[in-house]
């Protein structure tokens, strides 16, 4: 068998083979020096391509996502509290609140800087203060006075069987032996025969007090300090702080008349000795003249 010779592709037919990219300079001498990067072409294109995406400007048109919430107002600040100061008396009443660096004694409705500690019944109405005190010459068995002389006191007590003979209320003995207070049906809120004890009474003069500093200050008021006497004993103290919680006011401190007097007088500050000193204070008041001993420490 004769030999055949090699196939021959580009001899056996008319094909051309398509000319080769040209190649530039630089391509060139990158080809030489054997630094030659055959992707750099492509990744130029696509930085190039990157670059003008970037440079395009995207307005994304109006957002279909609900428009976000407004921020919350800011917490109201807490109101002002007071600790106001209540002379509790057996005749007048009187309320104060420090202010300025000094205590300020706040005038009533009507102008006064006490009220009468006074509290007067009748079939529609509760009157407590001056209005009270107008009308007792009218209702003297419904206008109840000196209530502070019953409070924490048993009826058998001397000093309440001396006052029986002066009070035109009716007193009757109520619950473990102490004082209270019996209204008539035609005077008695309830309609019928009511028993009030001193703490109800003395609670209505107290509320009476709150209502006057919360008029002056423009705030609720829920705390006091309240004066009694420096001869009260624990459970007058205690018949006083039940009082004001009638009243709604918490009791921060029962403080003795005559150390409250010393304090308001300034007697801490105007003493120049450091040896201890003995104080004699007179109150003066409208039921009682007490007299107390006070020996105030130089320190």
């Amino acid at each position: 068998m004769a030999d055949t010779p090699p196939f021959d592709l580009f001899s056996s037919h008319d094909f051309t083979p398509p000319p080769l990219p040209p190649i530039d300079d630089e391509e060139e001498e990158q080809r030489e020096g054997g630094a030659f990067d055959p992707t750099r072409k492509e990744r130029d294109l696509f930085s190039s391509r990157e670059e003008e995406k970037d440079s395009l400007h995207f307005d994304p048109g109006p957002s279909l996502l609900p428009s976000p919430p407004p921020p919350l107002p800011a917490p109201a600040p807490d109101p002002p509290t007071h600790v106001i100061g209540i002379d509790l008396g057996t005749t007048f009443s009187c309320v104060s609140v420090w202010e300025n660096g000094h205590p300020v004694v706040i005038a009533n409705k009507n102008g006064k800087r006490t009220t009468p500690s006074w509290v007067c019944f009748t079939k529609d109405m509760v009157f407590v203060g001056e209005a009270a005190f107008s009308k007792g010459s009218r209702h003297p068995t419904s206008a109840i006075y000196d209530a502070k002389r019953m409070i924490g006191r048993k009826l058998s007590d001397e000093a309440i069987q001396q006052s029986l003979k002066l009070w035109s209320f009716t007193v009757t003995e109520y619950r473990g032996g102490n004082c209270a207070i019996q209204l008539k049906p035609d005077v008695a809120p309830s309609g019928h025969t009511q028993v009030l004890c001193p703490e109800e009474i003395s609670a209505y003069v107290l509320a009476n007090m709150k209502q006057t500093a919360e008029d002056y200050l423009g705030c609720p008021v829920t705390r006091a300090v309240i004066t009694v006497p420096a001869y009260f004993n624990d459970a007058q103290r205690q018949a006083t702080i039940d009082a004001a919680s009638i009243a709604g006011l918490k009791v921060e401190r029962i403080i003795n008349e005559p150390t409250s007097a010393a304090l308001a007088y300034g007697i801490e500050k105007k003493s120049t000795e450091t040896k201890a000193q003995t104080l004699l204070v007179y109150d003066l008041g409208g039921g009682t003249l007490d007299v107390t001993v006070l020996i105030v420490d130089g320190q």
